[in-house]
């Protein structure tokens, strides 16, 4: 993949939590507190598994320092 900043090639790999939902929360709005579920307006950014927590696939540009992962 392209970075849409430099043009690039993007490394191809995954962004992982330990016992928690990866997920994007609303400045505005708190965590919860059961370590799978997300919040009430949050977005799941991969799928929780008991023993390991959330792995999901991601995109990195060391150049322009970014990380884009698909939801």
């Amino acid at each position: 993949m392209k970075c849409f900043y430099c043009r690039d090639e993007m490394e191809d790999g995954y962004i992982q939590v330990h016992k928690q939902q990866l997920s994007w929360i609303p400045v505005d709005e708190k965590p919860s507190s059961l370590v799978w579920k997300t919040s009430k307006n949050g977005v799941k950014l991969g799928k929780f598994y008991l023993l390991w927590g959330s792995k999901t696939s991601a995109f990195c540009c060391k150049t322009c320092k970014i990380v884009l992962i698909e939801f």
